[in-house]
Order: C-alpha cells, then structure tokens, then sequence
C-alpha cells in the first residue's frame, strides 16, 4: 500500500459571544480578537492506492489556510509515495524537511500532526480497527 495523495482544507467558524479572550494569552485584550476571534482548524485526508482514505485534523489559532499550504506545498511531497505503516519514517522525514530551517515547532509541527493522524487513521481502517 502506498500514499497516493495528501489534502488539505482550511475551516474557520466565527465566535461570536467571546466577552473576554483568556488571560493566559499575554496582551489579551489587545491580541484577543484576532487569536479568538473563530475557531480554526485543517482537515487533513490522506489516500492510497488501496482506496483506503484516512482524515486527521490539526487546530490552529491563526492561519487555518497557511497551515493547509504548507500541508500541500512541503509535506505531501514527503509523504506521497511511502507505506503508511512506515509511519516513523513519514514522521522523521517531515521532521526533517524544514527542521535545519529551525522549523521544529508551532505551525510546522501542528501541520505535521494532521497528517499523522490521517495516516493512522489509514492504517486502522486497513487493519478494520
């Protein structure tokens, strides 16, 4: 089984009774409205030759549609063409690609988290678990 394609969709709903953003965020009253302004995510699907389709999801505070770019753009060519159960390998070589970059966290690792849990989602319902 191989990974034939990785997409990704950026959603956003809007929050519209947040009365006070929370105070763990520093400046909250200033930043408050543009982190908790609506509730960000990325669905992530990924596919095999198999037909079998896996669907992962990575919050995001901002940026849902950067974050499915970069899904697109830098991870999916990493990750189309391995065996899904080579799963440490697909994490690794994600890693890999921008850590040298000093992307090793935030929005890259939240990108890369999607995409891993597609691929397990992959491989359980290839399993049927």
């Amino acid at each position: 089984m191989r990974i034939i394609d990785v997409r990704a969709v950026g959603l956003e709903v809007p929050i519209r009774d947040l009365r006070i953003p929370p105070e763990s965020l520093p400046y909250y009253r200033e930043l408050g409205r543009i982190v908790f302004d609506s509730y960000k995510t990325v669905l992530v699907r990924v596919e095999t030759d198999e037909g079998v389709v896996g669907i992962g999801e990575c919050m995001t505070r901002v940026a849902p549609y950067a974050m499915a770019s970069l899904i697109e753009e830098i991870l999916k060519p990493v990750v189309v063409g391995n065996d899904p159960f080579d799963y440490e390998l697909i994490w690794d070589r994600m890693f890999s690609t921008m850590r040298q970059r000093g992307h090793s966290k935030g929005f890259m690792i939240e990108a890369m988290s999607g995409v891993d849990i597609a691929i397990w989602d992959v491989m359980g319902r290839a399993v049927n678990k």
